[in-house]
């Protein structure tokens, strides 16, 4: 066994000996249950590898962003994932990227309702866009320009989906791969929303885990180690 290999054993039992958290030998991870993000998908199963290599078991929670965002800043020894890392979160957290590859974002409208052909940014702010609150969303309709009178944010994505169907809003900004969910969910055709308008690439943004900065440095540091070693090319 190497010096390092000794090293991060020692760091393991050091942090299964201390109480930082619930549980010994567990860490904490919130996660989006409105971001479309099953217990199998890809990115939690790269998650789970990456904790596994560090000796560490994954404690999953579920949590609307805001609320796991201000869960993971207050709590020792937790990850968020998958979370954007954006310039307004950079100062908040110990970072690990990238963790995964990122999403389209579009703006979607019902296809009965074609008279809504926007091609451009300043055409749809004659219309009410459905946004999630505190999530990339948010954050990518205010980069292309939107204003608050323009949208209406809520924290689920369900309740946008909602708001939609019964002509509330306009349009509502989502990703692909969850609007897809949305509609398996409720049972609609899978060509129920048309996507009409691109507004951010997947390539704009990745996929991160972010650790509160009150977390034990060896811990930090085993997981940073893991880590490197593991995660050499996003997932999708």
């Amino acid at each position: 066994m190497g010096i390092m290999s000794k090293l991060l054993t020692f760091v393991n039992i050091i942090f299964c000996c201390l109480s930082f958290d619930v549980k010994s030998e567990v860490i904490t991870v919130y996660t989006n249950i409105e971001s479309g993000i099953s217990n199998n998908h890809p990115i939690l199963l790269a998650a789970q590898q990456w904790l596994s290599d560090a000796s560490l078991e994954m404690d999953l929670k579920h949590a609307p962003m805001s609320r796991a965002i201000k869960q993971t800043l207050n709590q020792p020894n937790t990850l968020i994932l998958p979370i954007y890392r954006l310039e307004s979160r950079e100062k908040l957290f110990v970072w690990f990227c990238p963790l995964a590859n990122g999403r389209d974002i579009y703006l979607y409208r019902k296809r009965s309702m074609a008279h809504f052909n926007v091609t451009n940014v300043e055409q749809a702010k004659s219309y009410v866009i459905g946004g999630m609150r505190g999530t990339i969303v948010e954050e990518v309709l205010f980069n292309v320009g939107f204003k608050k009178r323009h949208l209406d944010l809520t924290t689920y994505g369900k309740t946008n989906f909602n708001k939609l169907l019964k002509d509330r809003v306009h349009f509502i900004a989502q990703s692909p791969q969850y609007v897809e969910k949305l509609l398996k969910q409720y049972h609609f055709p899978h060509n129920y929303l048309v996507a009409q308008l691109k507004i951010s690439d997947k390539n704009q943004f990745l996929f991160c885990a972010a650790m509160s900065k009150q977390s034990n440095p060896s811990l930090i540091a085993n997981l940073r180690h893991s880590f490197n070693q593991y995660i050499n090319n996003p997932v999708d």
